[in-house]
């Protein structure tokens, strides 16, 4: 723990002659005058009290650049810049203290706290230096002997440890944090009775101190006391009714346990009460509660009483934004910008409303106006990376991520993210190395070990996996954990004890769709689809009205045999979603396939004013004109596709080649078709649609290069658009001047289907003389 009370150090220098008469005369009253410094470290002190921090430093600095030597500005400089999270400026500092008095035993102490928190081994040993330091003037001192403590702990030394907490406790049994290291150290060795113990006799050796009857109230519900916990929580508020702590962990102890009036009554006083940082919580819980119009109007009350509040300016503006009032909070955001333009804070999360809307260009202007404000900003960097992943920009979001990471490597979220991309492009390996590499404190956390899994899952490490999974499944029944025990027994071909995790999560959620697909997937693989139709139609008994289950039915239906039953299903769930884009674009499908066009376009017109499915209904109906040879409003819906999602790899390729097919547009087919390869490189439709565009444009050399490896990935299959390429092909051979290869390759193509439009247009080719 830090210290704050003041030593003096050694005799007082001489005073010069008139420092002693200005004294004196202000002992009679006769002046107010103070040294600079003096009255500077006052100010700052007065900031310290307040908790502004930033103020404090300001005035503290002043005041040790007036005078180098004044110990005690020295010292809460360094106090203030470690309360701004400034550690190697307050290292700096209180190395300078040390210089000047290496018998400051405030200083010896607050150095080895601050260097405790450091995760070196070499960090932690000085920081045991610092402390023995203080114990050679004060054996007896309990902050030293804490601090020795922690070091040990740290070091993996349990037994010096416990032994010197021991001692500290034995020296000082009142002494608050000497029982709070030793019950958290008790705690960790699942000695619950000792960490109790030890709590207790720091409230039996000082009953009237509330702060250690408190401790104790918090620690309980860790045990699973939490009748306790509410018994000494209460008897901290008998005595102290606005304590905020207290308020907040019975809140939190009588929500849990269902008191729902008394809760919000706790929340109330703790809102109502005097300033704390928890105040704002009470509009959480409303919101929590569902009650959002008396949440919005609390967070409303909070702003108005403390327009400087950030914090509560913040909530505001996310409970606008919860409640879509998204001009209310862009007129908060406006009013603090209008204030304060370098206002960082308003800056995120009015790049937040701009991302939400679309807006990626404004967003990521607020974000670098953040950026030159505060370089080091990890959330800022995050949510460019959130940005570029929005836009589809993959190695952009990873710059992003890393450089989040390299700020904060305990930026957990922004590390998941970076190992869903990984994950996502199947490098399993630079997933599992990159969740390898959190820090020691976040490894024991459950998200953790669930991200971590799907990292061995990835990579392959199947014998790692399970003994993870199992280790987490013990602590508590998570849905990612249980998805991942299915997964690893699916890839064991253990399918039957497979479903067995898959069901307990289908229990608590029958329409967790994740689960859902994995069960299908394990009763296809055995080839049990009628299985799967039943498991299905179960789910759909506890939720009658779900578009997404109707769905899933409707395919399995079709996979089946079953086009009317299967159709019976999609319609069921249109009429449980109207904007449900799968089943629309499904019924589409099948009245495009039954020549029934303009029912089709139907089926997608309502999807056409949908935020979510527009676009997927535009895709599809660029196959329906296109195939109903409507080619100009096929490339206009397609056009639109892709300037909403420019990585759209499906929409790029089919507007290239309907583009570089029905007009004379080549040049920007190519440019589309190029993008779409860059996106999917494997794609043999799009290699085709390369080798058709270079075709159509007179390029007969790129064009066959490009035909031939598309028709020679293809092998021995027959796939949808098999003939068409071969088509393409056999001309591109006869423009080669290749005529037994063009001849060879017509035959195949004729062979596979004649009807085709291409197939007139290759034997007229084929037929003209070289």
């Amino acid at each position: 723990m830090l210290t704050t009370n003041n030593e003096r150090f050694g005799p007082a220098p001489k005073q010069p002659l008139l420092v002693l008469l200005l004294a004196a005369l202000a002992a009679l009253g006769g002046c107010s005058w103070k040294p600079k410094d003096t009255a500077l470290l006052e100010s700052g002190k007065q900031y310290m009290a307040k908790k502004d921090y930033a103020r404090a430093a300001l005035q503290l600095r002043g005041a040790v650049q007036a005078n180098p030597k004044n110990i005690d500005a020295q010292y809460q400089f360094a106090l203030a810049e470690i309360a701004l999270g400034d550690k190697i400026a307050a290292y700096h500092t209180l190395t300078k203290i040390l210089d000047l008095n290496p018998k400051n035993m405030d200083a010896q102490l607050t150095l080895a706290n601050l260097m405790l928190t450091s995760g070196s081994p070499d960090e932690i040993k000085q920081a045991q230096e610092h402390a023995q330091a203080v114990l050679d003037a004060s054996p007896d001192n309990p902050d030293a002997l804490d601090a020795m403590a922690v070091a040990d702990l740290k070091l993996g030394n349990k037994d010096d440890a416990m032994s010197l907490l021991e001692q500290a406790s034995d020296a000082a049994p009142a002494h608050l944090q000497t029982a709070v290291i030793l019950a958290t150290a008790r705690l960790k060795l699942n000695d619950k009775a000792g960490a109790e113990r030890a709590l207790r006799q720091a409230v039996d050796k000082a009953p009237e101190a509330l702060d250690a009857r408190l401790v104790l109230g918090v620690f309980y519900p860790l045990i699973g006391k939490t009748k306790e916990a509410e018994q000494e929580l209460r008897k901290v508020l008998d005595k102290d009714p606005n304590r905020p702590i207290a308020l907040l962990d019975l809140a939190g102890i009588l929500n849990s346990e269902g008191r729902k009036d008394e809760a919000e009554e706790m929340y109330r006083r703790l809102a109502y009460g005097p300033a704390s940082p928890y105040r704002a919580v009470y509009g959480a819980y409303l919101f929590r509660l569902g009650k959002q119009k008396e949440a919005v109007a609390e967070f409303e009350r909070l702003a108005k009483a403390d327009p400087k509040d950030v914090n509560v300016r913040n909530r505001l503006v996310a409970a606008y934004i919860a409640t879509r009032r998204v001009a209310d909070a862009h007129r908060v955001l406006t009013v603090a910008l209008t204030k304060n333009p370098k206002d960082t804070s308003a800056l995120f999360q009015r790049s937040q409303l701009h991302f939400m809307a679309g807006s990626y260009d404004d967003a990521r202007k607020d974000l670098n106006q953040i950026l030159h404000f505060t370089p080091d900003s990890a959330r800022a960097h995050f949510m460019l990376a959130n940005i570029e992943r929005g836009q589809g920009i993959q190695f952009k979001e990873r710059q992003e991520l890393g450089e989040t990471l390299r700020l904060d490597q305990h930026f957990f979220a922004a590390r998941v993210a970076l190992s869903q991309s990984y994950l996502a492009a199947q490098q399993g390996r630079s997933a599992l190395e990159l969740m390898g590499n959190t820090p020691e404190d976040q490894r024991g956390t459950l998200g953790y070990i669930e991200y971590h899994n799907w990292a061995l899952l990835a990579a392959g490490d199947f014998k790692e996996l399970r003994k993870r999974i199992d280790e987490g499944l013990a602590r508590a029944r998570t849905r990612n954990l249980l998805m991942q025990d299915a997964l690893l027994k699916l890839r064991q071909r253990n399918d039957p004890v497979a479903r067995l995790p898959l069901f307990e999560v289908l229990k608590s959620n029958p329409e967790d769709l994740g689960a859902v697909d994995i069960l299908i997937r394990s009763y296809a693989v055995q080839k049990q689809l009628p299985a799967a139709i039943q498991e299905i139609r179960t789910l759909l008994s506890k939720r009658p009205n779900s578009a997404p289950l109707h769905y899933r039915l409707g395919v399995l239906l079709a996979a089946t045999g079953k086009p009317t039953d299967a159709r019976t299903a999609y319609t069921a769930a249109v009429a449980d979603a109207p904007q449900y884009a799968p089943a629309r674009v499904a019924l589409a499908a099948m009245d495009q396939a039954g020549g029934k066009i303009d029912a089709a376009r139907q089926d997608l017109t309502p999807l056409l004013n949908s935020k979510t499915g527009e676009f997927r209904a535009r895709l599809e109906l660029g196959f329906i004109e296109a195939n109903a040879g409507n080619y100009t409003q096929a490339i206009d819906h397609l056009r639109k596709v892709v300037a909403a999602e420019p990585m759209n790899a499906v929409a790029l390729n089919n507007l290239a080649y309907l583009l570089a097919d029905q007009t004379n547009q080549t040049d920007e087919a190519l440019k589309f078709a190029q993008k779409a390869k860059e996106l999917a490189p494997d794609d043999i439709n799009v290699e085709g649609t390369i080798g058709w565009a270079y075709f159509r444009k007179g390029m007969y050399g790129p064009a066959l290069q490009h035909l031939q490896a598309a028709v020679n990935r293809e092998g021995k299959s027959v796939i949808g658009g098999t003939a068409i390429r071969r088509y393409h092909l056999a001309m591109a051979y006869k423009k080669a001047g290749d005529e037994e290869n063009a001849t060879k390759t017509l035959s195949a193509a004729l062979k596979l289907d004649p009807n085709l439009a291409e197939a007139g247009m290759a034997t007229r080719i084929l037929a003209k003389s070289k």
